[in-house]
């Protein structure tokens, strides 16, 4: 489901090391909790989400996700998933509606409500941690090795 997924890009600078740092983004995962962390030439892949990490973590909102180095370009792009949040809102969504179906019924509300505590509960979970994650990664390049 790559349409569940939320990517962006950081430059690094001429200074960093370029091959010595998806080796240091890999370190950086672990020391920050990631779980599956697995690392190739220029790219790191990981797992976060909600039964692996702590409660507050900056990774819970993300299943999974990956950093490429790109070193003619001297960028880092990730992308993370965030499938299992949409799919764990959507179903805590649907549950309200159904209970709240009864009791609601001949109110167009419900209409509403649904729609907009999804909205409510999946974009701030998702900015917010995606938000988080550019920052530990930013902080994460910035302390990478130099070139020598």
């Amino acid at each position: 489901m790559r349409f569940l997924a939320y990517t962006g890009t950081l430059d690094f600078d001429d200074g960093v090391d370029p091959a010595m740092l998806a080796a240091h983004l890999t370190e950086c995962l672990r020391a920050a909790g990631a779980c599956s962390v697995r690392a190739g030439p220029g790219i790191v892949g990981f797992s976060g989400g909600f039964y692996r990490v702590l409660p507050w973590h900056m990774l819970v909102p993300f299943e999974r996700g990956e950093v490429i180095v790109d070193e003619s370009t001297h960028e880092v792009r990730y992308r993370l998933s965030v499938a299992h949040v949409a799919i764990a809102i959507t179903l805590m969504m649907a549950w309200m509606g159904v209970t709240a179906w009864q009791p609601m019924k001949h109110s167009l509300i419900l209409l509403f409500i649904v729609p907009i505590g999804w909205l409510w509960l999946f974009v701030p979970n998702v900015l917010f941690g995606a938000r988080r994650f550019e920052e530990f990664l930013r902080r994460a390049i910035d302390s990478a090795p130099a070139k020598t």
